[in-house]
């Protein structure tokens, strides 16, 4: 009996032994994976063992993937295990991002540390502009890398797929480059360069890749402008709308870009020269007597210009008054007026035939015995109707006279022989007392201009004065007259003219910097002000003022010549000079500056008033000099330009994007010059007649 109970006992602690011993047997990664893999790349691991046998697999677990990556019976003899994985498209099929390794050993599990798969590549891609033209190239440069930090063998795929654009680059040493050709009629919007970088692998499947993209703008560019109207035929009175519409590159419309109209008569006359903005719709009223033909309508905007034609049509058209007892009928119309008329008084007709020219008049005196009578005129489309009182011994329509000066009676021709007269009585007594003078001079007496009487600080004689029996009017210096509001002869206004004249004017802009100042004061700063402005009327300019600004506006129609710039420019140096001359004298100073620039201007006379319309920036820029100048006049590159032969200019420093000269010199032109076209003028005998008719010979 203890014999038995002896063996099983010692049964019982061999197979605890056993046990214990079977626990305690193990396999272990001795090698473990790196952190992180890309595709492609081999994951070599090493297993380890504590010498016992046993059946030992190895499983790679991805997500909620498993696969074996090995499986084998090992004894005591296998202590270490190199395992190899590649890691393919093909061996791993779908596995990716973080995965780990377990062992198994006689059904014993163990969990390894986590590493990542990855089949990333990441990618940079730097374009050489961000705003392109159309028909433009854009070049780009790229780099790639991968997180295994292991160089990027493959291909980059750019492309731009809103417009169609594909192009593949190598990949080299990490890095690829290329450029983009724009079509001409790409559309204005934002694009995206996308880059779509990859690897393959023996099987030409691609294994790793990364995508990335980046913006670019493709700019308007103004291409084709059109010109709009709203009829190709037009009777006078009617009304024509125009507007003129431009297109980018991809025939998109570009609103609100300046854009600028003339319309030219049959006759070549200009008659609107705005400026108005692309896509707005302009109108221009014709009148009855609009010349008949064809018209020329341009634009332009962009530095793109348009044009196309419109005719119109025939206005035969008269116009009936009755004015003291006299029909007066009118040719309002574009084309003679030959049509007959029915003149009635009361019951008595006649029937005229008449032949107006464009704009003339023809006038009738109507009698009839002592009364009131109902007067008709009637060309068959204007009729007019009016009740008079007539006087006279019979009805009867007198003869037709012609409207205007020369016929309404004798006393039109005496006024106009009495004005003629008395201008030739003028010009005549000037020239005798010029003569006179002369001779006086030659014994002493008279102003001769070799000695004067004039007193120390006395103002000296004008030219006006030289020439009237040697009596001078002398005014102190340092005293003038009173500043006075100039006439409205002397006024501009600033206004749109639809249908004045373009002309080429030079601006006198004169910035009073202290002008509220002054104008609060009790000084005479602004009495002085005005007496130096002055010299723009005295010179035939008019004058403009909107607050501390006056301009000068010289233009051809009111100096009577086309070379005004160097005589604006002598009247802004005298009115520097006259504002110097108050600040060297009086405590309250004028800060003050003069611009001088030249430009286009749309002008006319009505009522006395120079009506004008700047044409561009030229009168702006005139005023910005002008804020610039410090007690002083400063000229535009322009008006620089027109007066290279006259003047020598010192070039300033660019202010406020303006580039300005200041005043060296003035330049006289040589009286040599004038000595000998007038001498060529009198070999003329017409002229010679005329000097001596002017010298009282």
């Amino acid at each position: 009996m203890a014999k038995k109970l002896g063996a099983v006992i010692t049964g019982v602690l061999i197979g605890v032994l056993f046990f214990i011993s079977l626990a305690s047997a193990d396999i272990f990664i001795s090698k473990q994976p790196n952190e992180i893999y890309n595709l492609g790349d081999e994951m070599s691991i090493n297993l380890g063992s504590d010498g016992m046998n046993g059946w030992a697999a190895v499983n790679l677990v991805c997500s909620n993937e498993t696969k074996m990556i090995y499986y084998n019976y090992i004894t005591n003899k296998d202590t270490s295990i190199d395992i190899n994985l590649p890691l393919t498209k093909d061996s791993l099929r779908s596995m990716a991002g973080i995965c780990h390794l377990t062992t198994t050993f006689n059904g014993a599990e163990k969990q390894g540390l986590a590493f990542k798969i990855s089949n990333e590549i990441s990618i940079t891609l730097t374009l050489n502009e961000k705003e392109v033209r159309p028909n433009s190239i854009i070049s780009f440069q790229g780099t790639t890398s991968k997180p295994n930090s292991a160089s990027v063998t493959g291909s980059a795929e750019i492309s731009i797929k809103d417009l169609g654009i594909n192009i593949v680059a190598p990949i080299e040493d990490n890095a690829f480059s290329g450029q983009i050709s724009l079509p001409d009629t790409v559309g204005s919007r934002e694009y995206n360069v996308e880059v779509f970088a990859y690897e393959k692998d023996e099987l030409n499947e691609i294994t790793n890749f990364g995508k990335y993209a980046t913006p670019f703008n493709v700019i308007q560019e103004p291409r084709e402008l059109k010109l709009e109207i709203s009829k190709t035929t037009l009777n006078p009175s009617e009304a024509i709308e125009f507007k003129s519409i431009l297109y980018d590159q991809a025939g998109a419309i570009i609103d609100k870009k300046p854009a600028a109209f003339k319309i030219l008569t049959s006759k070549g006359e200009e008659v609107v020269n705005i400026l108005s903005e692309t896509g707005n719709s302009n109108s221009y009223s014709l009148r009855k007597n609009s010349p008949k033909g064809i018209w020329n309508i341009s634009t332009e905007s962009e530095n793109i210009q348009a044009k196309t034609q419109f005719f119109v049509t025939e206005n035969k058209e008269a116009s009936f008054e009755l004015l003291n007892n006299t029909l007066v009928i009118t040719n309002v119309g574009n084309v003679p007026y030959d049509k007959l008329v029915e003149i009635k008084i009361g019951n008595h007709s006649e029937v005229k035939n008449f032949n107006l020219s464009l704009g003339n008049s023809v006038e009738f005196k109507l009698y009839a015995p002592d009364g009131e009578y109902e007067i008709v005129a009637s060309d068959g489309e204007i009729n007019m109707s009016q009740r008079a009182m007539l006087t006279g011994s019979a009805i009867s329509i007198g003869e037709p006279g012609k409207k205007g000066i020369f016929n309404k009676s004798i006393l039109a021709w005496i006024i106009l022989i009495a004005i003629l007269g008395t201008f030739i009585f003028i010009t005549s007594k000037r020239v005798f007392n010029k003569k006179f003078t002369f001779g006086l001079g030659k014994f002493g007496l008279g102003n001769t201009g070799k000695s004067s009487n004039i007193r120390k600080g006395s103002a000296a004689p004008s030219d006006k004065d030289v020439g009237k029996g040697g009596v001078v009017k002398l005014v102190p210096a340092g005293k003038s007259e009173p500043a006075k509001i100039e006439s409205a002869s002397d006024e501009a206004h600033h206004t749109l003219v639809t249908d004045g004249t373009k002309q080429t004017a030079s601006f006198v802009a004169i910035k009073i910097k202290n002008f509220e100042e002054l104008r609060k004061s009790k000084s005479n700063a602004l009495d002085n002000v005005n007496t130096a402005v002055r010299e723009i009327s005295q010179n035939h300019g008019k004058i403009y003022r909107n607050e501390d600004f006056i301009v000068g506006i010289f233009a051809p129609s009111e100096t009577k010549t086309f070379d005004n710039e160097l005589s604006a420019l002598k009247t802004a140096e005298e009115i520097a000079k006259r504002l110097k001359e108050h600040n060297s004298k009086f405590t309250h100073k004028i800060n003050f500056g003069i611009g001088l620039n030249s430009g286009d201007v749309a002008a006319k006379k009505e009522n006395g008033k120079l009506l004008f319309t700047p044409l561009g920036s030229s009168m702006i820029i005139a005023k910005r000099i002008a804020e610039i100048a410090d007690k002083k006049v400063l000229l535009s590159e322009d008006a620089h330009k027109k007066l290279t032969s006259k003047v020598k200019a010192i070039p300033q420093d660019v202010k406020a994007g303006i580039k300005t000269y200041a005043i060296g010199e003035i330049i006289e032109r040589d009286e040599s010059h004038n000595k000998f076209i007038e001498d060529f003028l009198k070999r003329n005998k017409e002229y010679k007649q005329l000097n001596d008719f002017r010298a009282g010979k």
